[in-house]
């Protein structure tokens, strides 16, 4: 019974972590449309051309390794941003906590030219990031959970055996080293109700 209450206090957080879970990420979303955060990485040549696209590309045909990769960094934000020669370029925008819950490209390529046609955006919607959005409420509710209740639980738990172990009622501490079969004459713990 109590381990069923557990679980359902973990499954509370977790509901509530998903309901909060978009709203958060979006609020994120809106506040960096300024600030971009810190720069953590700006590599050029060889070391760009190593880190690659970070997603893929709308083409059959490869695009030119990058030239130049730069990211930047704040609380809930990743933005990649990486050049190649010619007009190809791409930004990544990934916002959540603590996974990324939304995903945003943009992309630059040379339109005029035939090699490159294709039905792509260059500035698709906003897409969901599906390992976010299903993990984040499991990841912020259980932490939450093992947080604020698992230590109540392990601590009842703990109670309930000395208790239990020095003779005395495991729900109110009342000695029972005497003859009560019966149950806890103080409480009623463990008495068989008669009708």
């Amino acid at each position: 019974m109590k381990a069923l209450k557990s679980v359902r206090i973990l499954l509370l957080f977790v509901l509530a972590a998903g309901a909060i879970n978009l709203p958060f990420a979006t609020h994120f979303l809106r506040s960096r449309t300024d600030d971009k955060g810190t720069m953590i990485a700006n590599v050029n040549g060889a070391q760009a051309a190593a880190r690659g696209w970070p997603t893929s590309t709308p083409h059959a045909t490869a695009w030119p390794p990058p030239r130049q990769w730069s990211e930047n960094r704040a609380f809930a934000y990743r933005q990649i941003q990486v050049w190649a020669d010619g007009p190809h370029q791409m930004e990544y925008q990934l916002i959540g906590w603590p996974l990324p819950v939304y995903e945003q490209v943009q992309m630059w390529w040379p339109w005029n030219d035939v090699t490159r046609q294709t039905d792509a955006q260059p500035d698709p919607a906003l897409r969901l990031y599906w390992p976010g959005v299903l993990l984040n409420p499991i990841i912020i509710g259980g932490a939450a959970w093992l947080v604020l209740v698992a230590p109540f639980f392990a601590m009842r738990s703990i109670r309930t055996r000395v208790r239990r172990r020095h003779g005395r009622c495991p729900r109110c501490g009342y000695d029972l080293r005497g003859d009560f079969a019966g149950g806890c004459p103080e409480c009623g713990w463990g008495r068989v109700l008669k009708r």
